[in-house]
């Protein structure tokens, strides 16, 4: 909530539930659901907490309306379309007034509890399939199936804006977003080909990463926040003392897991950066290997979206630099395979491209096709005009 937009103390706004719902919105998605307070929330609209209470009973009621507000008014938005271009330019607006909009759903809905949650990404399923329905009236060859997958990935890229500060000035923001969705909606996706087999394979000796294991899984399917040490023991198949003996505390294996995360990323950078023939082979390459990881550690690729603030500012500082010059090299590969592009165009296409990765491989029903690298692959050289 900006400064000019803060209702004066003592008055009372005849739009305050709005305001509110504003205020949490912007602190949940910039600081993360378990790091607001409900007086943190009262401070933005100028009000004591008591006041917030006779709207919201809780934090959790009030998470649950933020993110009911943005799926209710996305789902909505496609209503009066008749052609996917014209769906996704109502979206790209959306994307571009709501910027966080698509950060409280990705990241926050996680808090809610399953029953609360259900109805939300209900919304969002109607929007992807009102997507794939324009689709395939527009290319009839497609299998729902496919067009679905095409939905997902053209979404994805469309609010990819929620998780980086780059900004381009309007209504060229709009339609950049739209041409990137765009490329990847023409995209010729192939028919879902059978799950690959899961293998046990051998199990690591070492108790560190038994716990490291454990802990990235439920950080993945709980949230960090909600997951204690003697839960990550249990999953492990051990006591809590002997997490201890591995780890000072929850922190240090979240820590440890995502330098390795990043650690991995950079290596492979390094190693595309000195053996590539070209700026175009090193950026496929790069997609390529993204792809691979982000579909084999998705449990990795949700906490480095989702869980970086949970670590003390100074870490999360050092990670979140990591990221940013991780994705510089993208962007400067990029921008010498389009110099007309600058700097912001250039961060944007490349955001949007990472985005439709990362989304697609936090979909367990894509991320179980066999050819799910491949796919995702695909549909990232196509935002990245990788011809």
């Amino acid at each position: 909530m900006t400064v000019s937009s803060r209702p004066q103390p003592g008055k009372r706004p005849p739009n305050r539930r709005a305001l509110i719902l504003e205020a949490a919105t912007e602190l949940f998605a910039d600081r993360g659901f378990e790091n607001v307070a409900m007086s943190d929330i009262a401070d933005a609209v100028a009000v004591g907490p008591s006041a917030l209470y006779r709207h919201f009973a809780s934090k959790t009621e009030l998470l649950v309306a933020a993110i009911a507000e943005v799926t209710g008014d996305v789902a909505r938005l496609d209503e009066s379309v008749d052609s996917v271009d014209a769906a996704l330019r109502r979206l790209a607006t959306y994307a571009v007034d709501h910027r966080l909009s698509g950060a409280l759903w990705q990241r926050e809905s996680r808090q809610l509890p399953p029953e609360r949650r259900t109805p939300l990404r209900a919304d969002l399923r109607r929007l992807r399939d009102r997507i794939a329905d324009l689709v395939i009236r527009e290319r009839p060859g497609l299998a729902l199936d496919q067009a679905r997958v095409l939905s997902v990935a053209a979404i994805a890229a469309v609010f990819s804006p929620a998780f980086h500060h780059t900004s381009i000035d309007r209504p060229g923001f709009e339609t950049l977003l739209v041409q990137i969705a765009g490329r990847v909606i023409d995209v010729d996706v192939p028919m879902a080909t059978a799950a690959v087999p899961q293998v046990s394979g051998v199990v690591p000796a070492s108790r560190r990463e038994a716990v490291l294991a454990a802990a990235m899984r439920l950080f993945a399917e709980r949230t960090y926040a909600t997951v204690g040490v003697e839960d990550i023991a249990s999953a492990a198949g051990m006591a809590g003392s002997s997490v201890y003996l591995q780890f000072a505390g929850k922190t240090e294996i979240l820590l440890a897991a995502l330098q390795r995360g990043t650690g991995y990323l950079q290596l492979t950078l390094n190693e595309t950066l000195a053996s590539a023939r070209s700026e175009d082979d090193a950026l496929r390459q790069l997609v390529d290997i993204y792809a691979r990881f982000a579909m084999r550690h998705p449990e990795l690729v949700d906490a480095l979206i989702t869980e970086v603030r949970s670590l003390p500012r100074e870490q999360a500082g050092e990670l979140a630099a990591d990221q940013r010059a991780y994705v510089g090299e993208w962007v400067q590969l990029y921008r010498r395979l389009r110099p007309e592009d600058d700097l912001s165009t250039a961060t944007v296409v490349v955001q949007a491209a990472l985005t439709v990765i990362n989304d697609l491989a936090r979909a367990p029903t894509f991320r179980t096709r066999g050819d799910a690298i491949e796919v995702a692959a695909k549909l990232a050289r196509s935002a990245l005009q990788l011809t």
